[in-house]
């Protein structure tokens, strides 16, 4: 069995920056704040998302963005998407 899920060591600049984002006026970055601080006292995954009412898969997808991006995953990034393809390409306009 693998064991439990859980964020790298957070230095004391990142936790000052997470508590300080657990008073951020979006839901986004206080509830990703809210996760990884958690995640650092040792909790799992399971056990955040129900004392966050979040799904578990949630917790795991912001514990892996904070392993790989760091304090950058707490802020809410674009919603533009990467690409975009239109719909009437050549071939169904000629339809």
């Amino acid at each position: 069995m693998k064991p439990p899920l859980s964020i790298r060591h957070v230095t004391d600049e990142e936790r000052a920056a997470l508590e300080t984002g657990l008073r951020s006026h979006e839901a986004f970055t206080v509830r990703r704040c809210q996760i990884v601080l958690a995640s650092a006292e040792g909790q799992k995954p399971s056990q955040i998302a129900t004392t966050l009412h979040c799904a578990p898969q949630t917790v795991r997808n912001v514990i892996h963005a904070f392993d790989a991006r760091g304090l950058a995953c707490v802020r809410h990034g674009s919603n533009v998407p990467l690409r975009v393809e239109p719909v009437l390409n050549a071939e169904k306009r000629e339809q």
